[in-house]
C-alpha cells in the first residue's frame, strides 16, 4: 500500500472536491480511517459527499463564490460591531466600483467580466490584506479599514487603483483595462447601521466617477459637492420612508 509522508495509508483515504471557490478551483476534503469500518465503499463515499455538501453550505453563507471575499451578511455584521466600538473614529470605509463592467459583459460575455472581478478581488486581498473586504453587487466592493486614517486609506486606494490599471484582459481578440473608482469615508456613529456607514464612501465614489473615472475621492466636510450628494441620498431615503409609511 502507498503511504503518505504523514503515515496515512492511501488506500484508507477518500478525497472529495468541495465547491468551486474562487479562481483557484475547488478545495479537497480528505477523510481517512475507513479500513476497519463496516461501511461499504459506496456508503463511505456517500457520507463523504454529504460532509462536503455541508462544508459548501457554510462557505457559501460566509464567502462570495466568485471572488472568495466575505459575504455581505458577514461584512455587514463586522461594520455593525465596528460602529459600536469605542475606537470607531479610528476606522473608515472604502467603496470601490469597476467602471464599465456591464459593457464588458454585454460585448464579451459574463465569463470575461467574471475574470475581471476575480482578478480585482485577488489584487484587493494582496494590497489590503489586513483589512476586511466584500463584494456588494456585480461590480462594486467595500472594505472596512480598522485603525486607518482617511489619509492612510487614500494612499492604499491609490496603490490599488494604480496596480489595477496595469492589468490587461483579453476576450474575442480584443484587449481592455477597465478603471476602478474608489470613495473613502468615515464610519458612522453607533446605531446608524451599515448602510449609513457606507453612504459617505459611496457618494465619494460617485464623485470619483463624475470627475474623470479611475479616481480616488474622500468624503470631506469642506467638499460641498460631495456633502450635497450625501444630503440628496439621505433625502431620497426620507421621501421613500414617508411614502411607505403613508405620511405624504
Amino acid at each position: 500500500a502507498v503511504k503518505h509522508p504523514s503515515g496515512i495509508d492511501a488506500a484508507d483515504e477518500i478525497a472529495l472536491p468541495v465547491g468551486n471557490m474562487h479562481q483557484t478551483g475547488p478545495a479537497i476534503l480528505t477523510l481517512s480511517g475507513w479500513r476497519n469500518s463496516a461501511y461499504s465503499e459506496r456508503r463511505r463515499r456517500r457520507i463523504g459527499r454529504y460532509i462536503a455538501s455541508q462544508i459548501e453550505a457554510v462557505i457559501s453563507r460566509g464567502y462570495d463564490r466568485l471572488t472568495g471575499l466575505l459575504s455581505w451578511a458577514r461584512f455587514e455584521a463586522e461594520i455593525e460591531a465596528a460602529c459600536l466600538s469605542p475606537a470607531r473614529h479610528t476606522h473608515c470605509l472604502m467603496y470601490l466600483d469597476i467602471d464599465g463592467l456591464h459593457v464588458i459583459n454585454e460585448n464579451y460575455g459574463r465569463q470575461a467580466g467574471d475574470r475581471v472581478l476575480a482578478a480585482f478581488a485577488e489584487l484587493m486581498q494582496s494590497t489590503l490584506a489586513s483589512h476586511l473586504s466584500t463584494r456588494i453587487t456585480g461590480d462594486s466592493f467595500a472594505v472596512l479599514l480598522r485603525k486607518t486614517s482617511i489619509a492612510e486609506a487614500e494612499t492604499l486606494a491609490r496603490q490599488l487603483s494604480e496596480a489595477f490599471s496595469k492589468l490587461s484582459f483579453e476576450a474575442a481578440g480584443r484587449r481592455f483595462s477597465p478603471p476602478v473608482c474608489i470613495g473613502i469615508g468615515p464610519l458612522a456613529d453607533a446605531g446608524n447601521g451599515a448602510s449609513s456607514s457606507l453612504a459617505t464612501a459611496q457618494v465619494a465614489c460617485r464623485a470619483a466617477k463624475d470627475r474623470g473615472r479611475g479616481r480616488v475621492e474622500c468624503y470631506r466636510i469642506e467638499d460641498q459637492s460631495i456633502v450635497r450628494r450625501l444630503d440628496d441620498l439621505q433625502q431620497v431615503g426620507d421621501v421613500r420612508d414617508a411614502i411607505l409609511d403613508d405620511r405624504l
